[in-house]
């Protein structure tokens, strides 16, 4: 009798594996970006630092959240609290609520550097009612970098200069392609 469950198990096990293995998964993870960081000369992306997760609601978290970092398209490998970290902060700038909502200004005065206007752009999953999408929430560049951008709260404004100086690092850390 042992040995007819033990063969009548084993037959059970097979065909559930075999049967598993046509099957697509029930539900494939898709991957967003919640974070990108554009380094910028004249309106031109030169590189590109980006956060993918599969939640893109900064104010809800799962185990099952995955992130993935991607410079220039390529994968890169870094601590799971720099994910945790990032994604926690993005809280602050992501929606109007927290952030007091993005200003964009002109440049205040002619700037008479000469070159490409070079600077960094810092984009977010930004969220509304009517759903989400990447907007400019930060930049930082030279004199005559005129897309300046940055949220009107200053704790927010904070935690964006924070995101921006943690992405550069990540991406000053790698080696030369």
């Amino acid at each position: 009798m042992k040995s007819l469950l033990l063969a009548l198990f084993a037959i059970i096990v097979s065909a559930c594996s075999h049967q598993g293995s046509h099957r697509q998964p029930s539900s494939v993870k898709e991957f967003k970006v919640i974070l990108s960081l554009k380094k910028m000369s004249d309106h031109d992306v030169v590189s590109r630092i980006d956060i993918l997760a599969t939640n893109t609601n900064p104010n809800s978290s799962s185990i099952d959240d995955e992130f993935r970092i991607e410079i220039d398209g390529q994968p890169v490998d870094v601590p799971e609290r720099v994910y945790n970290q990032l994604s926690y902060s993005r809280r602050a700038y992501s929606y109007d609520y927290q952030s007091g909502g993005i200003e964009k200004k002109k440049p205040e005065f002619m700037c008479r550097m000469g070159g490409p206007a070079e600077g960094y752009i810092l984009e977010a999953r930004y969220l509304t009612e009517q759903g989400d999408s990447m907007r400019p929430v930060y930049s930082e560049g030279e004199c005559h970098f005129s897309e300046i951008y940055f949220p009107k709260n200053p704790d927010s404004k904070i935690a964006a200069i924070k995101a921006l100086a943690v992405l550069q690092t990540i991406k000053n850390m790698q080696p030369a392609r």
